[in-house]
């Protein structure tokens, strides 16, 4: 999402993005395809940022999930971005 400030474009994004764009790939879609609905808004308090950080470092320690490479495959292909996106 973008507003405008002024001159300057400041580019807001959801818990949704960050997500997508801390754990690119299948990963972030599988959890995204989950999650999104929950998440479609932006970070705004100090305390939403700590729960954000809480969850990046519970799934950045989480065990590692190996779909078959059918899955990942669907995943990435059928779970475009935008899907997550308002």
């Amino acid at each position: 999402m973008k507003v405008m400030q002024g001159k300057e474009v400041c580019i807001i994004s959801t818990v949704t993005e960050k997500l997508l764009e801390a754990f690119p790939g299948y990963y972030g879609r599988f959890i995204c395809l989950h999650f999104a609905r929950f998440l479609d808004e932006p970070i705004e308090t100090s305390e939403q940022q700590a729960a954000y950080e809480e969850i990046i470092a519970f799934l950045d320690n989480a065990p590692s999930i190996d779909f078959p490479i059918e899955i990942q495959s669907f995943l990435v292909e059928n779970t475009i971005q935008t899907t997550f996106m308002t």
